[in-house]
């Protein structure tokens, strides 16, 4: 009996592209600066080693993972943050992540994960026991800067790129993503957070306190070490609202 030929690369796409194959397609300018150079070489060579093709329906996206090895996920914030040098070496790759993260958009109220409605996702793990779905707290979306974070990095790629493509093919989903930044600040007009809040139980509400940067639960503290009052309305997230609606206005204005 003639046996069957099984790859484990049959649910790859065709277009596939290796790390290696990707980092080297890039043009990477050079400033004469020798430990600079290197430098930017070094976090390209990190960048590929993290590069993932992340399942969305009947396709893959590239996308980029942090917190490996110990807790793999696409995470929003870092994703945006690197997207900010990464559209001028390859937008492409930009424009995939940022496709993948709007198809994560929050479709439901679900108050341990922090899902809302239009909310851009934090966390999406993609670990096994996450897959298996036995963390029912994770995929998540507590942090309160990833949403107006998206909202900068789409705004940027198509200002710095000029393709349109992008807002007219996903408009409904940015829709959903601007209009739920906007009406969740508060009475002041500030992006603010209570990660405090306790179950009919008693136990914590959230796996963390903290719903901005840092968002680990002694991210941020008092000078002498104690929790501050919460809400907090921290200045990186007011910054992170405000580019986002500069960002915006700068693509009107260019019309």
């Amino acid at each position: 009996e003639k046996g069957v030929e099984i790859s484990v690369f049959d649910d790859f796409p065709d277009e596939f592209i290796s790390p290696s194959i990707w980092m080297h397609s890039l043009r990477i300018p050079e400033t004469g600066d020798r430990d600079y150079d290197r430098a930017i070489v070094r976090s390209i060579e990190s960048l590929a080693k993290l590069m993932i093709y992340a399942p969305d329906r009947n396709r893959h996206l590239r996308s980029l993972v942090a917190g490996y090895p110990v807790f793999p996920s696409i995470f929003g914030r870092d994703s945006d943050i690197t997207n900010m040098g990464l559209v001028y070496l390859d937008s492409q790759l930009v424009k995939e992540n940022l496709e993948f993260r709007l198809s994560k958009l929050g479709r439901r109220y679900d108050l341990p994960r922090a899902e809302e409605p239009g909310r851009a996702i934090h966390e999406y793990n993609i670990d096994e026991l996450t897959s298996a779905g036995l963390m029912n707290q994770f995929p998540n979306y507590i942090g309160c800067d990833e949403s107006p974070l998206l909202g900068i990095s789409i705004a940027r790629y198509v200002r710095i790129t000029g393709d349109t493509s992008l807002i007219k093919d996903q408009k409904e989903k940015i829709r959903h993503l601007i209009d739920y930044v906007l009406n969740s600040t508060d009475s002041n007009g500030f992006i603010s957070f209570k990660g405090d809040l306790k179950d009919k139980d008693g136990k914590p509400l959230y796996f963390t306190r903290n719903h901005t940067w840092r968002d680990s639960d002694n991210g941020v503290l008092n000078p002498d070490g104690s929790y501050p009052e919460q809400p907090l309305r921290t200045l990186w997230d007011q910054s992170a609202l405000y580019g986002m609606l500069v960002e915006f206005l700068r693509i009107i204005r260019s019309k």
